[in-house]
């Protein structure tokens, strides 16, 4: 089975999750990686909370990180580009006069990112003449102790 993983978004806590990334995701699965990450030099080792856990401050990634990680782990293809500013969309700001901007940027950040990150996979597929059997999404910060069974999924379908 060909097996793809793709990471997009920031990537958070990508030195603290290297070995949990390879070891889970990649290694396991034989996974193709495709990455795609924002760069927001202005926040290098600023600090974040992750929110579902309560006061855990973490450091953010810095461009010499994710090199690191690319360097070691060798996607198939990546890109790493500088953050877009979703918030400046003036057909949204014409017909909404209050919304939740973090929101709003951070749900078309994630959706940009997930599909640049496609875009990636699907250009391989396209230039090599196949189709993945299973394509993972996941985060740089999310680190799961064991690999999920995915045997459940009938053909054709995805789960999200």
């Amino acid at each position: 089975m060909r097996t793809a993983l793709i990471l997009s978004g920031q990537p958070r806590l990508i030195k603290e999750n290297f070995h949990n990334i390879k070891d889970i995701w990649i290694t396991p699965n034989d996974a193709d990686l495709f990455c795609f990450f924002w760069d927001q030099p202005e926040l290098y080792g600023q600090a974040y909370t992750i929110s579902d856990c309560g006061n855990n401050r973490k450091s953010r990634a810095k461009r010499e990180d994710v090199k690191d990680f690319v360097k070691s782990i060798n996607p198939k293809r990546y890109c790493f580009q500088e953050q877009i500013d979703f918030n400046t969309n003036p057909a949204f700001f014409e017909k909404y006069e209050n919304y939740d901007k973090e929101g709003v940027h951070n749900f078309y950040s994630w959706t940009y990112s997930w599909r640049q990150a496609l875009l990636l996979l699907e250009s391989y597929e396209q230039e090599h003449n196949f189709k993945y059997d299973l394509i993972i999404r996941t985060r740089t910060d999310h680190a799961p102790r064991n690999m999920p069974h995915y045997t459940f999924l009938p053909d054709g379908k995805i789960a999200i």
